[in-house]
């Protein structure tokens, strides 16, 4: 015996710090908090992560993203940006909140404001 015993699958239904009073702490590690992709209409795709709904705004071009579960506070750090490379688009990121954030669809030329498939992460603390 004394042997290796490769792990092949580890399952668990919750992992807890050593004290087995909380989770546990990711040090120099991060992971996407929410994320998501659009079609051309404003629908989401089912792979979304933490975001209840987009809602394009007024006006064209101006896009709300709402989180299933909140942000810590407002201070997190996000990119949006569109998924349509065929014309030179560009993603501007707009205000947050704890449970939202806007993201702009501007064309690079002249700055219009246009519907455009869209996508976005985010990167900080959950509440």
């Amino acid at each position: 015996m004394g042997g290796i015993c490769p792990l092949s699958d580890i399952r668990a239904n919750t992992i807890s710090n050593a004290a087995g009073t909380g989770p546990i702490d990711l040090h120099k590690q991060s992971a996407a908090k929410a994320y998501h992709k659009c079609d051309s209409t404003g629908v989401l795709y089912s792979d979304t992560l933490n975001v209840s709904s987009l809602v394009e705004g007024n006006p064209t071009g101006k896009y709300e993203i709402n989180l299933t579960n909140s942000m810590s506070d407002s201070n997190y750090s996000f990119n949006f940006s569109p998924t349509n490379t065929a014309t030179a688009y560009t993603g501007i990121c707009g205000s947050t909140t704890a449970n939202s954030f806007e993201g702009w669809v501007v064309k690079v030329i002249d700055a219009s404001r246009l519907s455009r498939p869209n996508c976005s992460a985010i990167h900080g603390g959950l509440a």
